[in-house]
């Protein structure tokens, strides 16, 4: 969020993906928007001013900092003109346990009681 005078907000996003999808699904998509008006009515839906891709494969090596730039699209002037540059301070993953994703870890526990070398 960029206000009229230059200044910028930080902001964090914690996004959680799979590494074990198909080559083309590793881009986090950053798109622009703004709500669509008709007639100084605003009415519902987006109206995409500029967007930026993330290749997540390249974060997974190592984590980086870097500058996305947004370019425009569709009938927003020219495609491909850089509209606006996003700075990401900080771009990295993070593994996330699959037995904890999925709730698994009530049956986990059930297993280790089951199989323990303790006598009751």
């Amino acid at each position: 969020f960029i206000k009229r005078d230059g200044n910028s907000n930080r902001i964090g996003y914690n996004l959680p993906f799979s590494p074990f999808s198909r080559s083309n699904a590793h881009r986090l998509v950053i798109l622009l928007q703004r709500r669509k008006k008709y007639k100084s009515r605003t009415i519902l839906g987006y109206k995409t001013l500029a967007e930026g891709i993330i290749r997540m494969d390249a974060v997974l090596q190592k984590s980086m900092d870097m500058t996305v730039e947004l370019t425009a699209s569709g009938k927003n002037g020219r495609p491909g003109t850089t509209v606006a540059c996003l700075r990401a301070e900080r771009v990295s993953s993070i593994p996330v346990d699959q037995d904890n994703k999925n709730n698994n870890s009530v049956l986990l526990a059930d297993r280790v009681a089951e199989y323990s070398d303790e006598d009751e």
